[in-house]
């Protein structure tokens, strides 16, 4: 489990990781809240587990990601992925390839680095803007609710 978020009204509010010693011996199993803002997630085979704290006083909408590793894949096996993978994939393939051939891998990685930064790029969270605007501006004619 890489992040957890909950929403709150309108907003999405992180979750802080606990690790299970700290979860075990930190956290009051009675304790209630409007909303969790700690989690842990239990490895256990065949599912998980996730657990909250506080325990939350109603529903709520939570937002995970997570980190999937592949398993069971051949060169037959057909897998869909998002965009710029493929061809992150491509380039680090080109420079594993490079690297057990002696040759110079460097241009291979990076552009599997730059593919790579895009991608997190656009995975980044969106920073919440403020719409608020101010009545008036400072400047004289300038105000936004009568004209000039």
């Amino acid at each position: 489990m890489k992040t957890a978020k909950v929403l709150v009204g309108d907003t999405w509010y992180p979750m802080d990781f606990q690790g299970n010693w700290t979860y075990d011996n930190s956290i009051r199993s009675d304790e209630t809240a409007s909303y969790p803002y700690y989690y842990r997630y239990r490895a256990d085979f065949p599912l998980g587990e996730l657990e909250f704290y506080p325990k939350p006083s109603g529903s709520f909408l939570v937002e995970l990601t997570y980190r999937k590793n592949l398993s069971d894949v051949t060169l037959d096996t057909e897998i869909s992925l998002p965009t710029g993978y493929e061809a992150y994939f491509k380039y680090k393939l080109a420079e594993l390839i490079a690297k057990d051939n002696n040759l110079d891998e460097r241009k291979w990685t990076k552009e599997a680095t730059r593919i790579w930064d895009n991608i997190e790029q656009v995975n980044s969270d969106i920073p919440e803007l403020n719409t608020d605007l101010p009545l008036r501006s400072r400047r004289r004619k300038a105000d936004i609710n009568g004209g000039f």
